[in-house]
């Protein structure tokens, strides 16, 4: 089972990929924020998404839980938007947008760091990644 093998990987780099966000959380003081809400503010940065899309697209655990802790520590505001009032727009307060400057400064090392360990190009890890995704959606038909 091969393809098992894919899947563990993808679950250890999971919690690895939290496991090193906390850690930067650390080293930037900002030790309120857990791995995966440093994630979610990424993610909120990076694509204007709103609370359903974050739910149903970033298969994220807890993000409503999350992201009421964000609102309540003013990591983020959150407001319905006009065209559906069932749903929330979520956007960075100053705070907010403070600790992303210094979480995509921290990513940058990373950045830097990659060719010392990786032999392969970041889009094509991005792709293959792509690929088992598409693999995974086709055979739930």
């Amino acid at each position: 089972m091969k393809i098992f093998e894919i899947i563990e990987n993808i679950i250890k780099l999971k919690k690895s990929t939290f496991n090193m966000m906390k850690n930067n959380n650390k080293i930037i003081n900002c030790n309120e924020l857990s791995g995966m809400q440093s994630i979610i503010l990424l993610f909120i940065h990076r694509n204007n998404i709103s609370l359903l899309e974050l739910v149903n697209d970033c298969m994220l655990t807890n993000v409503p839980y999350n992201i009421k802790q964000m609102k309540n520590s003013g990591y983020i505001t959150q407001k319905k938007t006009e065209h559906d009032k069932r749903s929330y727009e979520i956007k960075l307060s100053k705070k907010g947008l403070e600790i992303v400057k210094k979480l995509e400064e921290r990513l940058k090392l990373y950045d830097e760091a990659y060719p010392n360990f990786v032999n392969m190009p970041q889009s094509a890890i991005v792709n293959s990644m792509k690929q088992i995704e598409d693999l995974f959606k086709f055979m739930k038909k």
